[in-house]
């Protein structure tokens, strides 16, 4: 996917990061899993991204990049 703006720019780098991420020990059993006294699935999931601008030609043309992922593996109850 490409998303071109215009918009005035800054002459200085910016940029953020973030990540989040669970696994099966930060997770409860589903309700009928408890009802049934089943086991817990192992699950996992993995979310983390960032962004960057800043100059590519001072005053004159910015640059802004942005990323962001997600991994989300999970199993059912047995």
């Amino acid at each position: 996917m490409v998303n071109a703006v215009t918009k005035q720019g800054t002459n200085n780098f910016h940029g953020s990061a973030f990540g989040f991420f669970q696994d099966a020990s930060l997770t409860s059993r589903e309700f009928f899993a408890k009802q049934n006294n089943l086991a817990k699935p192992d699950t996992n999931q993995q979310q983390w991204g960032g962004t960057i601008g800043g100059p590519i030609v001072r005053d004159k043309a910015h640059f802004f990049f942005s990323l962001e992922r997600v991994a989300h593996q999970s199993a059912a109850s047995p």
